[in-house]
């Protein structure tokens, strides 16, 4: 059986119980001081994130860059050095949730990744989490590498020579909703929405006959998703009448109360077929609530401008209306906000850059004057939010299912090829093998990979880089190739897991494995295959 609650949903709800405690007061933590300069908007990709120094409150992030790692041509069989105990541990599931990228420099080995403190962390909470240390790569270099030592070329004359182009950035839509098309559904009877698909779950809400609910997505064995009102859940479809049928019935039972009520010499009363569900528990508390991003309301809302009109300090974006609660994010001064819900309150709802968070009202400007500029400056020309947490710590994300920015689905296909990147994990390297459970070495094992989803690559490393988009490593999807190099051969292959991991067929002593993209590893270029040809 599916488990419904994801670690989004876990923090989604653990902050909504948290938010519902804790009560709005006014601390100047929201503004934090930086030693160094705040975060800006930039469109080259591979431009370093600033740094924001927070004096009262931080929240670190590492910032990756391109290192060592290798390719293989097979035919020549390496001579290796028995090294000591990698800290990676193969069978370790890498990330699959298509996420940023750490900011590279395209065909260099840089010094370790510097760590960087921006904005405000937790004030006044307990166990905050700590960051977790970068895994390091293993200490030898993959298998193929000595081939590259045979060359005397440069990867910067490699990378010149080629066309490696920085792609517009792709919103992953795992936050965001998605609108469908659905008309409403009416309920036979009393009826229960609840917050697993089997009979005896809990009910995240009630229905009564004739109410109506959405049917978001049919589940299968008689079962269907719903929204209804606030409450989100399962039914049986045998619970509804649906499509024509509903609307006959509601006609029908229309005429019947009407005539009822001529009869007993009052007016109709036809509120029942407008009538949503109860909710019998919290949207935290029920496990269903974010078992799809999908909803039959509005998901894009309208652009209202907010200019960030601190001093000289960030303003922190938190989690929920209360400066105490976690930080999500920071804005710098003059940074660009968009307004998605004003209740009056001290705090605005809002999203800037890719996240949403509450920010102090105090601290925005807004009105026909910053409209009037926004519209002269445009928005691109303004910075945006820097996030500080993943996004499946946030739960602010879900406190609207609105965004400036439409959803954007991501290709099935990259997932499929990191569901069966996932299941080669702790699987032998064989040298010029290609089978990707009893043997293969890290070009074999992306061609069998890619084959199995229909797309048909060359044998090797060197080969297979010049297949597709080249792209350069902040523009990285999961799916994507990563390439390696040195003195200007390719000698290695690896495929991008998402969030600064890959899946790869690192070497004899090591097997396939996950461990990091970027980080301390000689980088020449990335290649979308994916996209170019599904």
């Amino acid at each position: 059986m599916k488990t419904y609650l994801t670690r989004a949903a876990a923090v989604f709800f653990a902050a909504m119980l948290a938010a519902s405690a804790a009560p709005a007061s006014v601390f100047a933590e929201d503004i934090v001081s930086t030693s160094s300069a705040a975060t800006s908007a930039s469109s080259a990709k591979l431009a370093a994130d600033s740094t924001a120094t927070s004096s009262s409150e931080s929240a670190a992030e590492s910032i990756g860059n391109p290192g060592s790692a290798s390719t293989e041509t097979p035919g020549t069989t390496p001579t290796e050095t028995p090294g000591a105990t990698p800290t990676v541990t193969p069978g370790a599931a890498p990330t699959e949730t298509p996420g940023t990228t750490p900011t590279v420099t395209l065909g260099t080995t840089p010094a370790s990744p510097a760590d960087e403190t921006s904005g405000a962390g937790n004030a006044g909470s307990s166990g905050e989490k700590e960051k977790e240390e970068e895994e390091k790569l293993p200490e030898k270099a993959p298998d193929g590498e000595e081939e590259a030592q045979k060359h005397t070329g440069s990867n910067e004359e490699l990378i010149r020579s080629q066309n490696i182009i920085d792609l517009p950035e792709v919103l992953s839509g795992d936050w965001r909703f998605q609108k469908v098309e659905a008309e409403k559904s009416i309920a036979r009877e009393d009826m229960s929405i609840l917050t697993e698909k089997k009979d005896n779950a809990a009910a995240a809400g009630t229905l009564k006959r004739n109410g109506y609910a959405f049917i978001l997505s049919d589940e299968g064995d008689g079962w269907v998703y719903v929204e209804s009102g606030s409450v989100r859940g399962f039914a049986k479809s045998s619970q509804f009448y649906s499509g024509q049928e509903a609307s006959r019935y509601r006609q029908e039972e229309s005429y019947r109360l009407v005539q009822n009520a001529v009869a007993d010499h009052h007016a109709a009363d036809l509120s029942c077929f407008k009538a949503v569900a109860e909710a019998a528990v919290s949207p935290s508390e029920n496990l269903a609530y974010l078992y799809k991003h999908l909803t039959a309301g509005e998901v894009v809302a309208d652009k209202v401008y907010g200019i960030v009109s601190t001093q000289s300090t960030p303003l922190m974006m938190r989690e929920s209306e209360d400066v105490k609660s976690k930080s999500v994010g920071n804005i710098p001064k003059g940074g660009l906000l968009y307004i998605l819900e004003d209740d009056g309150s001290d705090f605005l709802y809002v999203e800037s850059g890719d996240t949403k968070g509450f920010v102090r009202r105090q601290y925005i400007r807004t009105g026909d004057d910053v409209n009037a500029e926004v519209e002269k400056k445009g928005e691109d020309s303004y910075a945006e939010a820097k996030k500080l947490v993943d996004d499946d710590e946030n739960a602010a994300l879900y406190h609207t299912f609105t965004s400036i920015k439409e959803y954007q689905a991501v290709n099935p296909v990259r997932q499929q090829i990191l569901d069966l990147a996932q299941t080669t994990l702790g699987h032998p390297y064989v040298w010029g093998g290609n089978d990707i459970y009893n043997g293969c070495d890290c070009s074999g094992l992306v061609q069998q990979i890619y084959a199995r989803v229909g797309i048909s690559l060359p044998r090797v490393a060197e080969a297979q880089a010049q297949v597709g988009t080249k792209i350069t490593p902040a523009s990285a999807q999961p799916g994507d190739l990563i390439f390696y190099a040195e003195n200007g051969y390719i000698y290695h292959v690896a495929i991008y897991a998402g969030e600064g991991k890959t899946v790869e067929a690192y070497g004899t002593d090591y097997g396939i494995l996950s461990t990091t993209a970027f980080s301390g590893r000689p980088v020449c270029w990335c290649t979308n295959v994916i996209d170019e040809l599904n």
